[in-house]
């Protein structure tokens, strides 16, 4: 999380971040460096004469990653709407702010869109009566030219990208708690929200994967987005963590050809209103290692580890040698005994 609220940054938030490329122990495992594409802009926030995130500080981390041959992934919003030409326009919206990037030196390998399905979703079911949508599944015929029209926008979305960043390898985020999912000992988990139709995961990821394929677009990864807090309440009856439905998303996703990832994060108890910082970055630290330690007894390596947060604590950035900063709970993980990079 880079930011205190909106798109201010957090104080040292660069420095930190440039610390963390000299050689640690981050350093050695990180493959890619990814960011929120909101770090980009370069109009000023209300009150401020200048960017956030200066040229200067831009450059200096680009320079960074190409001297130790990282590469770069930014996470976009994607189409997020059925509107005819919402993809194509919202590509072009989100190149504005990659613009800056290339233009001071630097690559983007990887896009992935965050939600880019279920935010339009989300938008058809705040006019849809929750008594209706929760009885409808996606054979019915209204669900099914929702999706459709979801996927021809996401697909326009990546197709200018790809003209616009030849070579961009395409990815997807979507979270595990609006979906049916088979999961291991042919246990279904269905969505978390009531109002939500019946929508089988691996049937709407792979007619995403044809809708890509049929316009010459491969999908590269998908990432799943539910932490701690999501295994947390699927094995809240057995004050367990169930690891079920990632299961069933990441053999799924795999037999369709796909590289999988795991977001690994957690927030602090939010039950505590006006938290202690210290209380609440050990506990975000606890819990984070707590959903690793749990999912790697799964014994489903992804491909991809995807330590990234946007939980407010630990709210200080680095270093990753100071106890209750984002840098440390990442390197704790990577210093975990049960960490595993598969060559």
């Amino acid at each position: 999380m880079p930011f205190i609220e909106g798109r201010t940054l957090r104080e040292g938030f660069f420095t930190a971040i440039l610390d963390s490329l000299n050689g640690s122990t981050i350093w050695e495992a990180m493959i890619v460096f990814k960011s929120y594409l909101m770090i980009l802009p370069t109009a000023p926030i209300p009150g401020n004469s200048a960017p956030e995130a200066s040229d200067s500080q831009l450059t200096a981390l680009i320079e960074k990653l190409e001297q130790n041959s990282v590469k770069t992934a930014f996470e976009v919003g994607g189409a997020r709407s059925r509107a005819p030409g919402s993809g194509k326009y919202k590509a072009q919206n989100e190149f504005a702010h990659l613009a800056r990037w290339l233009n001071l030196g630097g690559q983007i390998h990887y896009l992935s869109t965050d939600h880019s399905l279920m935010r339009g979703l989300d938008a058809w079911l705040d006019v849809t009566d929750p008594a209706v949508s929760a009885e409808m599944s996606y054979v019915d015929t209204e669900v099914r030219e929702l999706f459709d029209d979801l996927y021809r926008e996401l697909v326009a979305y990546f197709l200018e990208m790809k003209t616009l960043i030849p070579g961009v390898r395409f990815g997807v985020i979507e979270s595990l708690g609006y979906f049916y999912v088979e999961g291991a000992d042919n246990v279904v988990y269905s969505p978390t929200r009531p109002e939500i139709p019946k929508l089988p995961f691996c049937e709407i990821i792979r007619d995403l994967k044809m809708a890509m394929e049929a316009a010459g677009l491969v999908l590269d990864h998908f990432h799943t987005d539910y932490g701690y807090e999501g295994v947390h309440f699927d094995g809240r009856l057995n004050a367990t963590l169930d690891y079920g439905r990632i299961i069933g998303v990441e053999q799924c996703v795999r037999n369709l050809g796909i590289k999988t990832g795991n977001i690994i994060n957690a927030f602090h108890d939010r039950s505590v209103s006006n938290p202690e910082r210290e209380i609440a970055n050990q506990e975000a630290l606890s819990n984070t290692l707590l959903f690793f330690e749990g999912y790697m007894s799964t014994g489903l390596y992804p491909d991809h580890y995807v330590l990234q947060t946007w939980q407010p604590f630990p709210d200080k950035t680095g270093p990753e040698t100071e106890p209750g900063t984002v840098l440390h709970l990442f390197r704790e993980v990577l210093l975990h005994p049960l960490f595993t990079i598969r060559r």
